[in-house]
């Protein structure tokens, strides 16, 4: 039985000869006790050619193997440029084919602060895409450290860095074309003359101090608006059979936004003074806004206005008219418990979910929104993004998109703050601070440590 077992194997082996006697193939066969390897070469007995001698292969293996490290040979941008744009990604560009191994190793920094990155990889190319835009003006350094990446023979990255300058900000008193300028001046002085001005926000200086330090979760009162200028005594305005104020716009005509900031201003009254009357005004204004929003959740403008180079032709819809609406709906809602104007508030809300490509009220501004008070491309104001941003907070509790677009919105604040840290009146200074003070009472107490850092210092000078 042995011989005719060893016969049959030795047949099975020489019909396969041709095909593996070029390769050193091990194969198992079975004697009774045991298990033993060869090559077809060790079964005939002829040994093994010298080209496969084991010795000599890890010899000319050794020669041939791989041991070049991959080399950085160009990147976008170069190291020491300047006037790179802010919504810029990183391109790194090496001498071969490479794949992660520790991308951990690499950073963006920027004033010793880390930048949030993502990293790609792709054939000879990483891409780092920051999450956020880029500040103008600003050194940045990218640390690729040893080890972050390797080719396919497993050789390791030397580490390096580069270094560039971001383009100066765009900062313009004036709008152009179809691009946004952003003005680091809010929307009036503190000297505005309301009829030649002829405003469209009220927020105006009464010689009061502003409150600074504001805890927006605890404090019932909306921000400093019984400190501003009492509403009810400019003498420009007129006031119906309601008390709700109108102003002279070739004629007088009801505001929206100025009706969202008188019943806020006699809502704080109210609870500051504990006056039903002053109540009765912010409900008489909130119904008002009930009984005037349009099918697509707007407050609508039916009166042209036109300050410096805003030019704006009825009928025309602002977003800070919809958050100022949306924070007075919510806190009237809250008093009352009348379902009539939480189901306002939410209407409210939609145009604020949508870009202004798609019909609603935001900007894009590189991926997020910007809340601007005009629906036109001529200048922003960093209070109105504020005000709005407070609004979605006011409403997220009875809607989770609110929420969505709260957190959204914080990364364009991010980005803007430092742009209004000069050339502001002490009176908007005030305003941005305690606004700052609000915001940041609400993304601490929600665990938002992301956003954090560039709110430790409220003082935004």
């Amino acid at each position: 039985m042995k011989k005719i077992a060893v016969t049959t194997l030795i047949i099975f082996l020489f019909t396969n000869f041709c095909a593996l006697a070029a390769r050193n193939y091990p194969i198992k066969y079975a004697y009774p006790n045991k298990i033993k390897k060869m090559s077809i070469y060790d079964f005939f007995k002829k040994g093994k050619p010298k080209a496969y001698s084991k010795s000599k292969y890890k010899k000319n293996y050794s020669k041939l193997k791989d041991k070049t490290s991959p080399r950085l040979i160009s990147s976008s941008p170069k190291s020491a440029s300047s006037n790179v744009n802010i919504n810029s990604n990183i391109y790194l560009n090496f001498s071969e084919n490479i794949k992660q191994n520790n991308l951990k190793n690499i950073y963006l920094k920027e004033n010793n602060q880390n930048i949030s990155i993502k990293t790609s990889i792709k054939g000879k190319q990483i891409i780092i895409h920051p999450s956020l835009p880029l500040k103008y003006d600003k050194i940045y350094t990218l640390y690729v450290g040893k080890g972050a990446v390797k080719d396919y023979s497993n050789n390791e990255n030397s580490s390096f860095s580069i270094n560039f300058r971001t383009e100066k900000g765009k900062i313009n008193n004036t709008g152009s074309g179809n691009s946004t300028v952003i003005n680091n001046k809010d929307n009036n002085s503190s000297n505005s003359n309301l009829k030649s001005q002829n405003p469209f926000t009220y927020i105006l200086y009464d010689n009061k101090s502003i409150v600074k330090k504001y805890d927006y979760t605890k404090d019932r009162e909306y921000l400093f608006f019984s400190d501003i200028k009492d509403i009810s005594s400019i003498k420009d305005l007129k006031f119906d059979e309601n008390k709700i104020p109108l102003a002279d716009y070739n004629g007088y005509k009801y505001n929206p936004l100025l009706i969202a900031q008188y019943g806020l201003q006699n809502y704080n009254y109210y609870i500051r003074y504990n006056d039903r009357e002053k109540l009765n005004n912010a409900v008489k204004a909130a119904d008002y806004l009930l009984q005037n929003i349009d099918s697509s959740g707007k407050w609508i403008n039916n009166f042209d206005y036109k300050y410096n180079n805003v030019n704006l032709k009825a009928p025309w819809s602002s977003s800070l008219t919809q958050g100022l609406g949306i924070s007075l709906l919510i806190r009237i809602y809250e008093e009352t418990k009348n379902i009539k104007y939480l189901d306002t508030a939410k209407k409210a809300l939609e145009p604020l979910l949508k870009s202004s490509n798609e019909g609603g009220l935001y900007k894009n501004y590189y991926g997020h929104a910007l809340y601007d008070i005009f629906p036109s491309d001529t200048k922003l104001t960093l209070s109105s993004h504020c005000f709005v941003i407070l609004s979605l907070y006011d409403i997220s509790k009875y809607d989770n998109r609110a929420k969505e677009k709260f957190e959204d919105s914080l990364y364009t604040l991010k980005d803007l703050i430092w742009i209004f840290s000069n050339s502001l009146d002490s009176f908007y200074k005030d305003i941005h601070n305690c606004q700052m003070e609000a915001i940041y009472s609400i993304i601490k107490t929600n665990n938002l440590d992301e956003y954090l850092e560039d709110f430790k210092l409220i003082n935004i000078e």
